[in-house]
């Protein structure tokens, strides 16, 4: 491959030397060429120079983090810090299905740890008690609502999640979950919050209800 100024052929050559120490995704590489001072242009050839040999591949990254932590993460817990590493959603979906059907961890147990871990049954959180067998809401920083109801806990969880500024929900409804039920959860919040756009996708996820996304 031919680079059309000195600037590119420096920046694959500082791309390739980060590439040495550890695998990276394409965002996290992009960032760091950009805090090396590289220009755009520059940073473009690099990375299309990298991907011609298969150096950085996000799918083959998202399965190897996945392998290392599936056995004590939770599935939703995995795809949210490999979408703060700019991964997909999708190919990160993909990655853990392909690791799971390899590994089967088993992620009742270990969705139940990562619950006991934080929250004791009769305890409270914002006045909200939990109890056995109740359904809970999980967000980036705690419980956002808790209930019997699953479309009922999906509700108070968008509202704690909904601001000003959001444009998009994204519903990911589960295996235990139909497709009716979803698109009539979508359409209650569509009715609530006119201002976003509600889209309805089919997750197939283990566990999960529902995995809820607001942008």
């Amino acid at each position: 491959m031919q680079f059309l100024s000195e600037e590119h052929k420096r920046a694959a050559k500082k791309a390739m030397k980060l590439l040495e120490h550890m695998d990276r995704t394409e965002k996290g590489l992009r960032d760091r060429l950009h805090q090396a001072g590289f220009g755009q242009d520059a940073i473009e050839a690099a990375m299309a120079y990298v991907e011609s040999y298969g150096y950085i591949d996000d799918y083959r990254y998202a399965r190897t983090y996945i392998a290392y932590r599936m056995d004590s993460k939770s599935r939703q817990k995995v795809l949210q810090e490999l979408a703060a590493k700019g991964v997909d959603r999708s190919v990160a979906a993909a990655a853990w299905e392909e690791e799971a059907a390899l590994h089967a961890p088993d992620e009742r147990e270990i969705l139940r740890r990562e619950v006991e871990k934080k929250y004791a049954p009769g305890a409270r959180l914002d006045e909200k008690e939990i109890h056995e067998g109740d359904i809970m809401g999980i967000g980036d920083h705690g419980i956002l609502a808790v209930g019997k109801g699953r479309e009922n806990v999906a509700k108070e969880m968008v509202a704690a999640m909904v601001d000003e500024d959001s444009e998009v929900i994204s519903i990911y409804y589960g295996a235990e979950t139909t497709e009716e039920d979803a698109e009539s959860l979508a359409a209650e919040l569509e009715e609530a919050y006119p201002d976003c756009e509600v889209e309805v996708n089919m997750g197939g996820q283990p566990i999960y209800y529902y995995i809820i996304s607001v942008e």
